[in-house]
């Protein structure tokens, strides 16, 4: 039986040290980080994340839209010291822009893994791969690669690669820093030009031997109501996709996703998720999360002028997480994994010997 433990929504109980500090209103700090090495992309997605609109009456940051930001190196590299003396296990580069593409790329990934933190990368890799690059990211823990498409065709009208980047050289990416290490996933964001070809992805990255790939909901203003026309169709599509899923390839439906977008069912009084896995800007600014990411007024605090610890342990971090209501916040996929971290913090967890 494959171990597919990487999946669960219950991974917040192997970091019980952690809830017990927080718990007790210890000095605390995330177990995860993500961060935006530069807002500079090589492509243009039809609906990129990181301009599309999301909550109405909110708006985005300059920098998201002029994509021109970039973490100084200097700055980056001591950003990878001081999170390690804070304790941080895990640090992911992702966008904003596209990170692979970043000036000190080689130099930042080298020191995340000299400090021994796992390391993950999400990536179009539609990106020119050098013997040094390529053997970096064999050494991750994992790579999840941005594909929203079975074909070329598909590829060009979503993507808009704008360096003369294509479809095979994504794949040809793909294969050439798969080894025995790093899990290597897909992530496809279901849309109308591709909720039709599901199938054809999964067996795709069948093909390519890939870990995994997993079908997700566009995060649109429109908070998941597009996809109710066609779900019958995406659910058939998922099924179909699932004849490969195997002790290789684990396919990922990701139906709570889209389920979550038009529920959004924010059951339990205080996110928590954003303390143990924040995300840090291309602007130095720490923000809650991928969702909340370049919107005016979620700047939770920078790193501009402090050191990761000192802004963490800042006044203004502090009182932004008592202030942030998830009543108030757009649909999100760390609902499940917020109601457990609200069980653990919990000082009286009532009836809690009768399992």
């Amino acid at each position: 039986m494959k171990n597919t433990s990487w999946l669960s929504a219950n991974k917040s109980v192997a970091h019980l040290e952690r809830f017990s500090a927080y718990a007790a209103a210890k000095p605390s700090y995330p177990v995860h980080l993500e961060v935006h090495p530069t807002t500079r992309c090589n492509h243009r997605c039809k609906r990129c994340a990181a301009v599309i609109p999301k909550i109405p009456g909110k708006k985005r940051l300059k920098l998201a839209y002029t994509r021109d930001a970039d973490i100084p190196l200097h700055r980056f590299l001591r950003l990878v010291d001081e999170s390690a003396e804070c304790g941080v296990k895990a640090i992911t580069l992702c966008g904003g822009g596209e990170p692979l593409i970043y000036e000190g790329i080689k130099e930042v990934l080298s020191g995340i893994l000299a400090k021994g933190m796992d390391l993950g990368v999400i990536t179009n890799l539609n990106v020119e791969l050098d013997d040094e690059l390529r053997e970096l990211l064999s050494r991750a823990v994992f790579v999840r690669v941005s594909l929203d498409a079975a074909d070329p065709d598909t590829y060009r009208k979503l993507h808009r690669p704008v360096d003369g980047g294509d479809f095979q050289r994504v794949l040809g990416n793909i294969q050439s820093i798969r080894n025995g290490h790093v899990d290597i996933g897909i992530n496809y964001l279901v849309q109308m030009e591709n909720y039709r070809h599901i199938e054809r992805a999964a067996q795709l990255a069948a093909e390519l031997r890939a870990t995994y790939i997993r079908f997700t909901p566009a995060h649109t203003i429109h908070a998941g109501r597009e996809y109710l026309p066609i779900w019958d169709e995406i659910v058939s599509q998922f099924t179909a996709a699932r004849r490969y899923d195997s002790d290789e390839l684990t396919v990922l439906g990701a139906a709570n996703r889209f389920r979550n977008m038009v529920e959004n069912n924010k059951d339990y009084p205080r996110c928590i998720y954003h303390e143990f896995h924040p995300i840090l800007g291309a602007d130095l600014n720490l923000y809650p999360c991928c969702v909340l990411n370049y919107f005016q007024g979620y700047e939770m605090a920078s790193l501009k002028r402090r050191s990761f610890k000192e802004a963490w342990d800042s006044v203004r971090r502090h009182r932004f997480s008592l202030k942030l209501d998830p009543k108030y916040c757009p649909p999100c996929w760390f609902d499940e994994q917020n109601r457990l971290m609200n069980y653990l913090v919990l000082q009286e967890k009532r009836h809690a010997n009768f399992l």
